[in-house]
């Protein structure tokens, strides 16, 4: 953090001091730190050039450099970056535009200008109690909510994550997971605040093995189903010298316990949400003798966790402003989640909502319940979540009567 209580624009800074260092790799392509600080500030340029300047800013990118510079660009200037989910992880029903509520979009037809490099750039630094990014999250009505996070909650969780793994500038953090979901995003923060570089990729388990054998990774975050995949492998080599492997989204199966017992390499089971600016809890899987169905881990650093009537509360620096249009959190959070407590160990039971988690996503059972309902305001179903040994649970849908056509339910 800088000076008064502030955080500094560490890009801007390391593209000063270290100015061809990668700080970046997305599909194969390196940027180095004055490379990705030209590209941000093109997108200063870009947004100063609007008649009325914007406050809201919506980031709408399928290409990852212009997208995560974008959210940069916009928090130097002093517009809010709204993240959309990717195209094919909207509900096509609900308006997330009005949601937004933004004033301006930056898209893949955005026209990015080449800045001259002898520009002036002046030294930056943000209010750690400012919004930073808005990200989508599902809601426990029909709703998404938008999460407000400020740039004081993920510098803190990028300190917490700090004190589990001990970054340093020669780690390679490989980044399989969706940008506009805090488990991806989250870890382009750390990369920004401890200097390591992060390699973003799409996932597929054929390439994910290329890259981590031809680019010496050795930090990863991954969720269960992916692990599962790997599993099928039968390759105990995959995660050799790793220095960790982070395992967040939903909770692990009995398999992926004996699996990282058996290649003995530094797995850590992580617990965390959008709310929470990812992970406020967890365990290293080498210190647990056995298998505990639902085990969540031990709260990170500087975070409280309690039951409150069943339900999992967090109050940490990490948890969220608020929800848009919502009131002020203050640092702590009543989830949806219902969980135990025992000697300071966090179990999970289940979500109070009607919510399951498949392979690390949310899925909103009532959602699923509407579309049928649609093709059919008479049928009579029942919807329920329902374990699954590859994605964690699967909704399952049950008819009550056996005349509907089964096709075309599932279309």
């Amino acid at each position: 953090m800088g000076s008064a209580g502030v955080i500094k624009d560490y890009i801007r800074e390391n593209a000063i001091q270290h100015s061809d260092k990668i700080f970046i790799t997305i599909n194969s392509k390196n940027l180095t730190y004055r490379e990705f600080d030209n590209l941000i500030f093109s997108i200063e340029q870009l947004i100063h050039l609007q008649k009325i300047f914007p406050k809201r800013v919506k980031i709408n990118c399928s290409d990852k450099s212009i997208f995560l510079a974008s959210i940069i660009a916009c928090n130097r200037v002093g517009a809010i970056p709204i993240i959309f989910p990717s195209s094919g992880n909207l509900i096509k029903f609900l308006d997330y535009n009005k949601i937004a509520n933004s004033d301006f979009e930056i898209n893949d037809n955005s026209c990015i200008m080449q800045p001259d490099e002898n520009d002036y750039r002046q030294e930056i630094f943000n209010n750690p109690e400012d919004v930073q990014c808005i990200l989508f999250t599902s809601g426990t009505g029909m709703n998404p909510k938008a999460v407000e996070l400020t740039f004081s909650n993920n510098y803190n969780s990028a300190l917490n994550w700090n004190e589990i793994v001990h970054f340093n500038s020669n780690d390679k953090y490989l980044n399989i997971l969706p940008l506009w979901h805090i488990s991806g995003l989250s870890i382009f923060f750390r990369s920004i605040y401890f200097n390591f570089q992060s390699i973003i990729s799409n996932y597929n388990k054929v390439d994910f093995i290329s890259l981590i054998q031809k680019l010496n990774i050795n930090c990863i975050s991954v969720v269960p189903k992916m692990i599962n995949e790997i599993i099928s492998l039968k390759d105990y080599n995959i995660f050799k010298n790793f220095k960790i492997i982070i395992i967040g989204g939903d909770r692990i199966n009995k398999n992926i316990f004996n699996y990282f017992k058996k290649i003995n390499e530094r797995a850590y089971i992580a617990y965390g949400m959008t709310e929470t600016s990812s992970g406020v809890a967890g365990y290293f899987l080498e210190n647990v003798n056995s298998y505990e169905p639902g085990f969540l881990g031990f709260p990170h650093k500087n975070t409280i966790i309690d039951i409150n009537e069943e339900h999992i509360e967090i109050k940490s620096k990490t948890v969220m402003k608020k929800y848009s249009n919502n009131e002020q959190c203050n640092g702590t959070i009543l989830t949806d989640d219902l969980g135990i407590l025992k000697n300071n160990k966090l179990f999970y039971k289940s979500r109070s909502s009607n919510f399951i988690i498949s392979g690390g996503e949310n899925i909103n059972l009532d959602i699923i319940k509407n579309v049928i309902i649609g093709y059919n305001q008479n049928i009579k179903i029942k919807i329920i979540g329902m374990d699954d040994y590859k994605w964690g649970q699967v909704p399952a849908v049950f008819l009550e009567e056996a005349k509907y056509d089964i096709d075309e339910i599932k279309k």
